[in-house]
């Protein structure tokens, strides 16, 4: 296959090639360097060194629910009936990979840190290297807050078992956001704009990401404190999410992706190979052709179980706007095609149209109509598109589409959801200049305050929608459960799929209208609401018990575990 690359090798192999920093002292009077390690007494000298030191925290850049993003973990989409956490059936562990490898990643995060106070070079030739460090450590200490709530703090390296730091409490979730805020306003000062960076440095942290990860973090403590009760600076943190997402926007360093071949699938196409480095990425893992590869599409497409729910798939409007549930234009389930038809693009450029031509299990040289399966008691028949690889490369387990960490579309979300959460409102021209641009490119008609009023809908419902449908797959759909307090809610009912019960799919899969339970309307229901238990305590995850019983008693489970 032919690839027109643009991007220089030598980043990537940095990348991956994790630089493991061994510090190790010795008894003995004589100062003497290690000979086949890296030392405090070899490193930590030249601007280089800071710069190779962070090459490694690239390497924990992850969508939001780890290395495909999928939401398998909430209540749109479907995975191998691994649906634990939605159903609120986990149980506590001795360990959790999310809290170790979190405090490893901000044991050398804050070892950098510490030795660039102590540099005695030029500070001005590695504050974007300290500046890198700032938003890695305020990134990891997101995902840990986000997961468990309130978290050890440590802004400085811990120096061993007898380190009177070691066994620090948890820190209020307040005080590390706090933090998090400092580190990116810390940050954004001596980081580059995306279109300052050259060469290598493609791909690095700039000023829109640290604006953005902001924007992210202080909507998400806004709200959870909002609709959790938890604090009383919900307009702060929401004044501090609008400016700094409206800074990401006036930077004019983004815009949305346009595929021109076919503008019509130009939200598949940012997913794919063709969106990397598109001005609508912001940050993004990255791949690289025979360098580093991944197998995402290929599972979605081929190994695993990945389908969409009915739940998502209802939330697409039809193209005048409206919810089906009212639109004139929604053509219902009499056959399997009909619900595809009049809606909203992002829908058929999420999921696999039946009949469709698409990569399958049977035939991953070349593209097949294909139905998607409706065989085993885990199958909803609404087969994913996005994130399918159909390249050579992809389909062989070569894939090197970026897995995207940060999109210019999910700050267009934050700017509507911060502005109507902190007034109550938001004007049609916010709408035009977020969300609707959004509705545009899925060829839906504008949200409006008039079609909100007229058709008796509520804004922020209506808000949430765009968020969920355009941020599907993308993991982050647990996460806003968890803030807006509707977990209990929408986690705990069944998990449908399409409707078998008209007959409609007989044809293709002889019988199956009585093979597998459904709803009184016939939609098939692959995990049943009664099996579903998410509850209070679900909000938060448990504290792995090892670390509980490391901590001399000074770590506290999380309520109700």
């Amino acid at each position: 296959m032919k690839r027109n690359i643009k991007y220089s090798k030598n980043f990537y192999w940095a990348v991956i090639f994790i630089v493991t920093l061994v510090f190790s002292s010795c008894t003995q009077e004589l100062d003497l360097a290690p000979r086949t390690s890296l030392s405090e007494v070899s490193f930590w000298n030249t601007p280089n060194d800071f710069k190779l030191a962070t090459n490694r925290y690239y390497n924990t850049l992850l969508p939001q629910h780890g290395s495909g993003g999928e939401d398998n973990n909430s209540d749109i989409t479907y995975g191998n009936g691994q649906n634990d956490v939605s159903a609120g059936n986990l149980l506590t562990s001795a360990n959790d990979g999310n809290w170790d490898n979190s405090y490893q990643e901000l044991r050398q995060i804050n070892t950098m840190l510490q030795k660039a106070t102590e540099y005695s070079g030029d500070h001005t030739e590695i504050a974007v290297s300290v500046a890198e460090g700032k938003f890695f450590r305020a990134y990891t200490y997101y995902n840990l807050v986000t997961r468990f709530g309130d978290v050890p703090y440590f802004d400085k390296p811990l120096k061993g078992e007898k380190d009177e730091n070691l066994f620090t409490p948890r820190t209020s979730r307040e005080t590390v956001i706090n933090n998090i805020i400092t580190d990116l306003d810390e940050a954004v000062k001596d980081l580059p704009l995306q279109s300052e960076l050259e060469g290598t440095d493609v791909g690095r942290i700039t000023k829109g990401a640290a604006w953005a990860l902001k924007a992210r973090v202080t909507l998400f403590e806004a709200t959870w404190s909002k609709y959790h009760e938890t604090e009383s600076n919900v307009n702060d943190l929401l004044n501090q999410s609008i400016t700094a997402a409206q800074a990401v926007i006036e930077s004019g360093e983004y815009e949305l992706f346009t595929y021109a071949p076919a503008p019509e699938d130009s939200y598949l196409n940012s997913y794919l190979i063709t969106g990397n480095d598109s001005k609508e990425q912001i940050l993004a893992r990255r791949y690289f052709p025979d360098v580093r590869t991944h197998t995402l599409g290929n599972w979605v497409c081929c190994n695993g179980t990945n389908d969409y729910t009915k739940k998502l798939v209802d939330m697409y409007t039809a193209t005048d706007g409206l919810p089906i549930s009212i639109s004139p234009l929604f053509k219902g389930y009499g056959t399997i095609l009909s619900e595809y038809e009049n809606r909203d693009l992002r829908m058929t450029n999420t999921i696999a149209i039946p009949g469709g031509f698409h990569i399958s299990r049977e035939n991953r040289e070349g593209l097949d109509a294909v139905y998607p399966s409706l065989t085993t008691d885990e199958e909803t028949g609404y087969k994913s598109r996005k994130l399918v690889a159909i390249d050579e490369d992809g389909i062989s387990n070569r894939a090197w589409e970026f897995k995207h960490v940060i999109k210019y579309s999910e700050v267009l979300l934050i700017l509507a959801e911060a502005l109507y959460e902190r007034d109550g409102a938001i004007s049609d021209t916010d709408l035009n200049a977020t969300v609707n641009l959004l509705r545009a490119r899925g060829g839906v008609a504008a949200l409006t305050n008039e079609l909100v009023t007229t058709n008796d809908l509520n804004m922020l419902e209506q808000l949430r929608n765009e968020r969920t449908i355009e941020l599907a797959s993308d993991g982050y759909r647990l996460l806003d459960l968890r803030r807006w307090g509707t977990a209990e809610i929408e986690l705990n009912k069944d998990i449908k799929g399409v409707n078998i019960g008209n007959g409609s799919w007989d044809v293709e899969y002889p019988g199956v209208s009585t093979m597998f339970p459904t709803d009184v309307n016939g939609f098939r229901i692959v995990e049943d609401a009664a099996t579903r238990q998410f509850g209070e305590k679900n909000y938060l995850f448990p504290i792995p018990t090892q670390q509980i019983q490391l901590s001399n008693g000074t770590l506290e489970q999380n309520p109700g575990w």
